[in-house]
């Protein structure tokens, strides 16, 4: 099994939130502290880095709707493996990193784990880092006689595919994201697509 696509801080572990199931053709994660409140391992996942699991993928979608979609930001990555294309979703995001049709190799930086979209409970000015999770969804496909539809598609519980026991470790802690409240005003108002880069630097400058 392929290792779970985040990085998780020394003493945290990933929990799933949501399985997968007819209704809900993915799964929802979260980084999980024992030692910590709810509210606390929001805050704790807000900035997990989510990272490519396998040896080179092609990013193939990528969206900045921020509040203004339910699933909110998200990035896909693409890969060949035993006579299929595989396809990984990432939704919720507060930070994509990848670039369309970037290239990406195993351990690198796809995105933030965050809480764009309709995420519950939900985040308010007072308490930004509520809701937040990582809805990862996994299907296989082959492509149609031009190379470019995608026929035979199938959902896939990640869980087969990814040891959700063995994630990439990281540090004691993740991303600081102080700035978070400002974000958080700034996107209510539907400038996440042009906003979220510069917020991320801003992290990394004041982190």
């Amino acid at each position: 099994m392929k290792r779970w696509p985040v990085i998780c801080p020394k003493g945290a572990r990933v929990i799933i939130t949501q399985g997968f199931k007819p209704t809900h053709d993915a799964v929802d994660f979260v980084i999980w502290n024992d030692n910590f409140s709810e509210r606390e391992n929001y805050r704790l996942s807000y900035g997990s880095q989510l990272v490519c699991p396998v040896p080179e993928a092609k990013c193939v979608l990528i969206n900045d709707f921020g509040t203004m979609n339910p699933l909110g930001n998200g990035v896909d990555i693409e890969w060949q493996e035993d006579g299929f294309y595989w396809r990984l979703h990432f939704w919720h995001t507060v930070y994509n990193e990848l670039l369309l049709n970037q290239l990406v190799k195993e351990g690198e930086l796809i995105g933030l784990i965050g809480n764009t979209g309709d995420c519950r409970p939900v985040p308010t000015a007072n308490e930004p880092y509520e809701g937040t999770h990582c809805h990862m969804r996994l299907s296989r496909y082959h492509k149609d006689a031009y190379g470019f539809g995608n026929i035979d598609i199938e959902s896939l519980d990640p869980r087969f595919y990814f040891d959700i026991l063995s994630p990439y470790v990281g540090n004691d802690s993740n991303v600081v994201v102080d700035l978070q409240p400002i974000y958080w005003a700034w996107g209510k108002l539907g400038i996440i697509s042009t906003f979220d880069k510069l917020m991320y630097l801003l992290l990394k400058i004041f982190k």
